[in-house]
């Protein structure tokens, strides 16, 4: 059971950067409801958005399994050096990475075990163009 979301984060230097600058969430999936189903798909793609300034970028796929029995759920990171042409000209406000999940957050927490019938993905709210 993985809740995935996607960041990026623009910096001046995507080969020197540290990934310290803000991070804005680009997308996230969960499970649906009723029944709690998880979109299990072996590829995952994801949409740069449109009104975002050129520039470059850095991008995290981002996986959080809570099927763990013990309740602490499991971190699984990809990312890349991405550089965009064209674009727009809207600037996000971003989130600190760590520190955008917090231990308290009602879909970190979830038990999907007993009485599993909603999910917030944790994390910032998905920015929108």
């Amino acid at each position: 059971m993985l809740n995935k979301c996607s960041y990026l984060s623009k910096v001046s230097s995507a080969a020197g950067s540290d990934g310290s600058s803000p991070w804005f969430k680009i997308k996230e999936i969960g499970p649906t409801f009723p029944g709690g189903s998880w979109d299990m798909s072996q590829t995952y793609s994801v949409s740069i958005p449109s009104c975002i300034p050129a520039g470059e970028y850095l991008l995290r796929i981002e996986q959080l399994a809570i099927h763990n029995p013990g309740g602490v759920p499991q971190f699984y990171i990809s990312c890349a050096q991405v550089k965009v042409t064209g674009g727009g000209s809207k600037s996000f406000s971003g989130v600190s990475i760590p520190g955008h999940i917090k231990s308290t957050d009602p879909g970190y927490t979830a038990n999907i075990y007993n009485n599993f019938n909603s999910y917030t993905v944790p994390g910032p709210s998905v920015s929108k163009c």
